[in-house]
């Protein structure tokens, strides 16, 4: 299914986000 595909796109955006921001605020708390 075509909307499944861009939904499981769109998680896996959402995904990278959350995982470069909880680095960002990681690194931020180690300065």
């Amino acid at each position: 299914d075509a909307g499944e595909s861009v939904n499981e796109k769109e998680a896996k955006r959402l995904a990278t986000k959350r995982r470069n921001r909880a680095a960002e605020i990681h690194n931020l708390s180690e300065r």
